[in-house]
């Protein structure tokens, strides 16, 4: 299994709320942590396919704002110090804003570490 990070903004909080709720409920096996407006929701999965396809099938039952974004970040086995992003709905520049809100170096080191993260081990 390998960790997934999602980083999402939707306009709407109750969109933000229900697109959360049902990505845990389609993957248990998740830990959450907020960084100032930035909520980070780290889950398990086998397939970054796999990952892409639920969210892309959850987000066709939303409403989406032309400045919502839903980020997928995940590092490769062989190269687990190389975070890649997939932005799977809107712009890079959006989730940058963001970024910029809060220091980059604490994003990368959340990232890094929720990459890492033990979600087998998290007591339900």
């Amino acid at each position: 299994m390998t960790n997934y990070i999602v980083i999402s903004h939707f306009d709407d909080v109750q969109d933000q709320e229900s697109f959360e709720k049902k990505m845990k409920d389609n993957f248990p096996r998740y830990h959450e942590e907020q960084n100032d407006e930035i909520r980070y929701l780290a889950l398990s999965s086998r397939h970054q396919a796999g990952v892409e396809d639920k969210i892309k099938e959850i987000l066709n039952e939303f409403g989406i704002g032309s400045e919502e974004y839903v980020a997928l970040y995940y590092s490769r086995p062989e190269d687990p110090d190389e975070i890649q992003r997939a932005m799977l709905l809107g712009h890079d520049s959006f989730i940058e804003s963001d970024i910029q809100r809060i220091k980059p170096e604490d994003h990368v080191d959340t990232l890094s570490r929720l990459l890492d993260y033990d979600l087998f081990d998290k007591k339900e």
